[in-house]
């Protein structure tokens, strides 16, 4: 399985991309290769226009199965240009005969009200294009209600924080597997069983863990081990859970 991630640092925050390929191999047994082409502040009209030969290259080339297409959203930039810019994306894919799949985005964490737009533009790009859609804003909105102590956001309340970036790449892995984003529980396991050594460590990456992050001269851990954290069991549950519901 190979994947291409088109976006911006939603899709490359906490190594978003890797997490989805170890969860993808854990659950399937299938090889997942990820590439992320994935630029600070950028949107697909950036990628289209600056990187387009870039992004064509991979599209055409790169022997992906599926793309995934993140457009900016803090601020979004409006439907009419993601429609145009991810329909120029679609028609490369479609050439070479790559799925296609739309992130929809998040609103940022102190104004919810954006959350309608992100979602309806999204959905209707989504659908214009032929791509399926991952509605992370909605299940987003969904886990903080069930419970609030899940900290989605790192702590711009913009960008995901180690639960968010998680709950994307279970939401990938699910939609692109075919399973349910539950059968994850069952294959990893954190807390005491992951040190039993009863099941595989659940990859889950936290690339701060406090660290000034300054995103003009930008330095995260370096150390694939170090950047694996432990997260809450109860809290991966209620994850997964939602994203289930979502998927249905």
């Amino acid at each position: 399985m190979k994947v291409l991630f088109v976006g911006n640092s939603h899709s490359y925050f906490n190594d978003m991309p890797r997490t989805f390929a170890d969860l993808y191999e854990g659950l399937t047994g299938e090889k997942a290769s990820v590439t992320m082409l994935a630029y600070s502040w950028k949107d697909l009209e950036w990628h289209m226009s600056v990187e387009y030969f870039t992004v064509r290259y991979n599209i055409l080339h790169g022997g992906y199965d599926y793309c995934i297409i993140q457009q900016a959203a803090h601020p979004f930039p409006g439907e009419e240009t993601t429609m145009e810019n991810a329909a120029r994306i679609a028609e490369l894919c479609d050439k070479v005969g790559v799925k296609k799949i739309m992130i929809q985005a998040w609103a940022e964490k102190i104004y919810p009200e954006h959350q309608e737009l992100l979602s309806t533009a999204n959905a209707k790009v989504a659908e214009a294009i032929g791509a399926k859609l991952a509605p992370m804003g909605p299940i987003w909105e969904k886990i903080r209600r069930v419970d609030g102590d899940i900290e989605l956001y790192w702590q711009d309340g913009e960008h995901a924080g180690p639960y968010g970036a998680f709950s994307i790449a279970a939401t990938l892995c699910a939609m692109i597997s075919g399973r349910n984003a539950s059968e994850i529980e069952e294959t990893f396991a954190c807390g005491d069983a992951a040190s039993a050594g009863e099941k595989k460590p659940l990859p889950f990456r936290d690339f701060v863990q406090g660290m000034d992050l300054d995103f003009h001269h930008p330095r995260v851990l370096e150390n694939p081990a170090e950047i694996l954290v432990d997260p809450e069991p109860e809290k991966i549950k209620t994850i997964l859970e939602i994203v289930d519901e979502y998927l249905k």
